[in-house]
């Protein structure tokens, strides 16, 4: 994934804080455990909030344990164990690191490319695994992307076009980036809603899809704002390049953008608050969700579109 989701830490209570660092490197143990040792080095903040998002709508009691990092100065820190969401979203982000590097050997040229198809072949059993573990989880994603990917495509061979953004804020419908928007949206939706196939949890599932959607669609116009100036050097498709016919968006096309991020964001927030906790269920996982969708999103958005944000090495909060 990306690690574009990430909470505003100082408007965490510490408690709120703690958590979401035990679940972080909960996840990441998990990782270790269903997909090997190695996937570890691909943990992302956006699986944490998926670990999270599932916790929460389940009402999962998650338990903890102080477990000695792999990090070689990590010491021993405070790790989700025994969670259910925490197990599934660490199998998620190791899949998906694996499709990413397959899906970049494809895009990236020369020694990129080479990298991409060394890693891609090393982490092929990270998604296997991933799919052993649940049923229909790797066969969905795939057909999720395929549509994204010939989205992509078609898009590239028509050549750039230069199309309005509405009065509203939005890109219109038949934009590159609007329209691939919208499957990252369906992918990450489906991500989200799967834990809850079962008919008992159907309110469930319809806040986890609603949430998964405008997530998705926000990472995507997200990364493709980010990516803009790269991708020009690179020669790789954009579709925020397609949609406004150049590399780089004047200050109102900023603006324009900013306002359809806002939107995505405020429509994750707004699927939450049909969410009831249970009785005695843990706060803190809606807590820092809640903060992610209504702070955090908007804070990175606005770093990435003002050029002050910077990717992180690895992701470390």
């Amino acid at each position: 994934m990306f690690g574009y989701l990430r909470p505003l830490v100082s408007e965490l209570r510490v408690r709120e804080l703690e958590y979401y660092r035990a679940v972080y490197c909960g996840v990441c143990r998990s990782m270790g455990k269903s997909c090997g040792a190695a996937s570890r080095l691909c943990l992302s903040y956006d699986l944490t909030f998926l670990a999270m998002l599932t916790a929460a709508l389940s009402g999962e009691k998650t338990g903890f344990g102080k477990k000695i990092c792999s990090c070689p100065a990590g010491g021993r820190k405070k790790t989700a164990v025994g969670s259910a969401s925490v197990d599934y979203a660490g199998a998620v982000c190791g899949m998906l690191a694996s499709l990413r590097f397959a899906d970049d050997a494809a895009d990236e040229r020369g020694l990129r490319r080479t990298a991409s198809r060394l890693l891609g072949a090393l982490s092929v059993p990270w998604a296997k695994r991933a799919g052993r573990l649940y049923p229909g989880l790797e066969e969905g994603t795939l057909t999720r992307l395929s549509a994204l990917s010939e989205a992509e495509k078609e898009a590239a061979g028509g050549g750039r076009r230069n199309v309005e953004a509405d009065p509203e804020g939005e890109c219109r419908p038949d934009a590159p980036a609007d329209s691939c928007a919208s499957l990252f949206g369906e992918l990450l939706s489906f991500l989200c809603s799967y834990p809850f196939a079962d008919e008992k949890f159907r309110r469930e599932r319809t806040i986890a899809s609603a949430v998964g959607y405008s997530v998705g669609r926000w990472i995507y116009l997200v990364d493709a704002a980010d990516d803009m100036k790269e991708d020009a050097k690179h020669r790789r498709f954009n579709p925020l390049s397609m949609t406004f016919g150049k590399d780089e968006l004047t200050k109102e096309e900023k603006t324009t953008l900013g306002c359809t991020l806002a939107a995505e964001a405020g429509s994750a927030a707004d699927a939450m608050l049909l969410f009831d906790a249970e009785p005695g269920a843990a706060p803190e996982p809606a807590a820092v969700i809640g903060n992610i969708l209504t702070k955090g999103m908007r804070s990175v958005a606005e770093a990435v579109l003002d050029g002050s944000y910077r990717k992180p090495v690895k992701d470390r909060l």
